[in-house]
């Protein structure tokens, strides 16, 4: 895996959901009610 491949990996599967949980915090916060529900992937233990 090359470093342009290892960045674009962690920014989708890792910064993309920061990101917007980030937002969703925020408008809940706001709100005071919701719930935050983040899911993966098995793959994401095999690797690549």
């Amino acid at each position: 895996m090359t470093a342009d491949q290892w960045d674009e990996v962690i920014d989708v599967n890792l910064t993309g959901i920061y990101q917007a949980t980030r937002a969703f915090v925020e408008e809940i916060t706001r709100s005071a009610c919701g719930r935050i529900v983040n899911l993966s992937s098995v793959v994401g233990l095999a690797g690549n």
